[in-house]
């Protein structure tokens, strides 16, 4: 037997990885954050991109979260990642965090309490030395999320799983299955450590994971490999959606939440036209729309007559040929009456003026030299997820102001100001896809603060009107 044929086979993961990175361009930055747990999947990322600092210049850097959940085991395993990343030259930043208490005081779930704090560490860091988020993302966690959502009922965008980008953050092991992780691992003797919670059936994807996946295998030994010829093909048809619903809604468009029918309607598929509905209900409410009121949005379209109530307190009519969205006369002394779009003009509510303003090529060292108060209304416009608008407070917004580590609904922000009840419905209010970008008098949000690698910014200035 040759030589050659004595070399040991290099791991999977690394070609899977390479070739996902290439795809996408995901490491077209010149500094990486890597969310790192300490498992498997994120030891094995770590290493992967460390192996690439001497070939590419890229400065990777690692963010470690203590839940403050599992007592010993988070402090063993937070010990375990710092001392990898202090042997291997990584500069890491960990945060502890009470999980569950913050879950319980912005009324959600522990899970999503976890995620949403993982998240704003990591865009913290990130937005600090101008980087890229990457997560550990596996393909097998992809499958895990596409079946949860196929159990909750989803179109095709849930279908998808998760995407191997999203704005800055990164998923290079997307195409890669948790053995490849683990025997990449085992390749290279890269320790790692166990989540006990992982084995738990208290948790839906646990079940998915333990329960159903297994049942999957058997069917098809190679189950996984079909799941990412699954993906390829549903990412690439929802991709191709999207572009003709940004088209046709962009050719209807008469002004800010208003549409022509029948530039709407016309030789549109009912597929189309309820992606249609629910992108311009995101759109102008900053809610993702149920099922139950996108088909009530796409039945108007469709006969030109009626009248919804969607999620946020908006209302969705047909009058005089055009679909109208609007916030409802009995709702404007809770939600205000208007949308402002989300670009370069002058607007006025009644009470505040607001002024949009473009910042090209920002200049961070020359911006400071400004009022601090414009630099808190300054918006990196490359952090902008999905479309934005300007709109008035709605129930259950959630801000967290740059620099202040805490996240609020605006009705306690707005209570502990004292902001008069009846000018509350009139504070502009910008969101994107994602959220709470900027409040007037309060500022802009940690994840879309302007920072050193911001290239374009706008700024967003408010006045009250003269009585």
């Amino acid at each position: 037997m040759s030589l050659e044929n004595d070399k040991p086979k290099r791991p999977a993961l690394e070609q899977k990885a390479t070739d996902t990175v290439k795809r996408y361009g995901i490491l077209n930055f010149t500094a990486v954050v890597v969310g790192v747990s300490g498992g498997a999947d994120s030891m094995a990322l770590l290493n992967f991109l460390c192996s690439m600092r001497e070939k590419t210049g890229i400065r990777v850097y690692a963010a470690h979260i203590n839940h403050g959940i599992r007592g010993d085991e988070a402090a063993r395993d937070e010990n375990f990642v710092c001392q990898w990343c202090k042997r291997e030259k990584v500069d890491c930043f960990v945060l502890h965090a009470d999980v569950k208490a913050q879950a319980a005081e912005c009324g959600e779930t522990v899970e999503e309490a976890g995620r949403r704090v993982r998240y704003e560490f990591f865009e913290q860091n990130a937005k600090k030395l101008g980087a890229a988020i990457a997560t550990a993302h596996t393909l097998s966690d992809s499958i895990e999320t596409q079946i949860m959502n196929l159990a909750r009922g989803t179109g095709l965008r849930g279908l998808c799983g998760i995407p191997p980008v999203r704005g800055d953050v990164i998923r290079p092991l997307i195409r890669c299955t948790r053995s490849d992780t683990e025997e990449y691992c085992q390749f290279y003797g890269i320790e790692y450590v166990n989540d006990s919670t992982n084995f738990s059936h208290d948790y839906t994807r646990n079940r998915v994971r333990l329960d159903i996946i297994p049942k999957l295998y058997e069917i098809n030994p190679a189950f996984d490999r079909a799941a990412e010829r699954l993906f390829t093909i549903l990412e690439e048809e929802q991709s191709c959606l999207e572009e003709q619903v940004s088209e046709r809604l962009a050719a209807a468009l008469v002004s800010p939440g208003v549409y022509s029918l029948d530039l709407l309607s016309q030789g549109c598929q009912t597929a189309l036209l309820k992606r249609c509905a629910a992108s311009a209900a995101a759109q102008f409410t900053g809610v993702a729309q149920e099922a139950g009121h996108i088909n009530a949005i796409a039945d108007i379209i469709l006969h030109g007559s009626g009248k919804v109530e969607i999620k946020g307190g908006c209302f969705v009519l047909a009058k005089q040929g055009k679909l109208i969205f609007t916030w409802s006369d009995e709702k404007m002394s809770q939600t205000g009456d208007f949308v402002f779009p989300f670009k370069p003009g002058t607007y006025q509510n009644g009470i505040f003026e607001l002024k949009i303003s473009d910042i090209f090529e920002f200049d961070q060292n020359k911006f400071k030299k400004f009022n601090k108060r414009y630099f808190n209304d300054a918006i990196d416009c490359d952090k902008i997820r999905d479309n934005a608008v300007i709109r008035a407070k709605i129930q259950g917004d959630k801000f967290s102001p740059a620099g202040r580590n805490a996240t609020k609904t605006l009705k306690k922000l707005f209570n502990e100001v004292k902001i008069p009840i009846d000018e509350r419905s009139f504070v502009p209010v910008a969101v994107d896809g994602e959220g709470v970008l900027w409040v007037g008098s309060f500022g802009v949000s940690e994840r879309c603060k302007v920072t050193e690698g911001t290239k374009n910014a706008v700024l967003l200035e408010i006045k009250r009107l003269e009585v």
